[in-house]
């Protein structure tokens, strides 16, 4: 009896463990939005400096959506991230999408500590969206337990008498100056077959978008920092008609972005829109204007709507361009 109870009681266990597991793993439509922090099969009370866990984000997006970026993408101190995999998806019927990515961390400061909330920034159509994870308690003990007796130098034991030889720096001084150039050889060589293939960039609208959500999860106006608020959402304006315009706008002045409007024959309203915007943004970084959060939003708000506006406007201009060669096209084939 003993011996059938013994190989028995382990299968069970096994078994209820399995359940468990997988009901915690399967999502449902109810989940949406809500992102959970989870352990990954690691003891949560055996944590020291250094040593490397495990963690699992996993939550739900609207079926069509996508994520814009990694939410460990910027992780807080005082952990770090040793290495991780993509985010992996799963469709859950026609509404909904399964999101979970695991990731290594580490801690390099003990005591008790709170991971989260992380941002999950995703794209739905034409709107950027940002939701945030739960929270997750971590506790990181010290190497030597506070309750025992410090350690000092005298509890160290002296090292173990060890024979120097010149012959053995010098072989290995050989070796690593063989190692170095085989690396440098190696990398110039790379380098001379890629040539100039640089990684591609993003759209200058999808740019944009994406600037504007970690602005966003930055947090600065909730900080009292508007100025630099101010300065990042403007530099993501300039950047954007920079990269559409081909011109130097990131260089301008105010005063000289209203001349290259008229010059240009930018579209009157769109113009007066634009520069009605930058010079609020001049009064809060330049005449220290102290804004509410509420005008914070309006002035994001605000440099979206404008940026999308005048992405449109040249979009209808290349198409009625596109007309034009068009019609040219066909009339010089009708004279012939």
């Amino acid at each position: 009896m003993r011996r059938f109870l013994a190989g028995i009681l382990p299968i069970i266990f096994a078994l209820i463990m399995g359940l468990t597991s997988c009901a915690r793993e399967t999502p449902t439509e109810e989940g949406q939005g809500q992102w959970r922090l989870q352990w990954e099969a690691i003891p949560q009370d055996s944590l020291t400096l250094g040593d490397p866990f495990h963690i699992r984000l996993s939550g739900a997006l609207p079926a069509g959506s996508r994520l814009l970026a990694s939410p460990f993408e910027s992780v807080p101190a005082p952990f770090a991230l040793r290495k991780g995999s993509a985010p992996k998806e799963r469709n859950l019927g026609d509404s909904l999408t399964y999101y979970s990515q695991s990731v290594e961390l580490a801690a390099f400061e003990p005591g008790h500590h709170r991971l989260g909330p992380l941002p999950v920034a995703y794209l739905l159509g034409a709107d950027s969206l940002l939701l945030w994870s739960d929270t997750l308690a971590i506790s990181i003990a010290r190497v030597i337990n506070d309750s025992q007796q410090v350690a000092d130098l005298r509890d160290i034991k002296p090292p173990l008498p060890m024979k120097r030889s010149r012959l053995l720096w010098i072989v290995m001084g050989g070796v690593l100056l063989l190692a170095a150039a085989a690396a440098y050889y190696l990398l110039r060589r790379r380098r001379g077959q890629m040539g100039t293939l640089a990684r591609p960039a993003l759209p200058p609208l999808e740019e944009f978008d994406l600037g504007l959500v970690k602005l966003q999860a930055d947090r600065f106006p909730e900080k009292g920092e508007w100025g630099l608020y101010t300065l990042r959402l403007s530099w993501l304006v300039r950047r954007y008609m920079e990269r559409r315009y081909q011109k130097p706008i990131l260089e301008m002045t105010t005063a000289e972005i209203r001349r290259w409007t008229r010059q240009e024959a930018f579209d009157l309203k769109l113009g007066n829109r634009l520069l009605n915007w930058l010079g609020v943004g001049d009064q809060i970084k330049f005449a220290g204007a102290v804004p509410t959060l509420a005008e914070c939003g309006n002035l994001m708000n605000e440099g979206r709507e404008i940026v999308h506006r005048i992405h449109e406007s040249t979009l209808s201009d290349a198409e009625s361009d596109g007309l034009k060669g068009d019609g040219a096209a066909s009339a010089a084939g009708k004279e012939g």
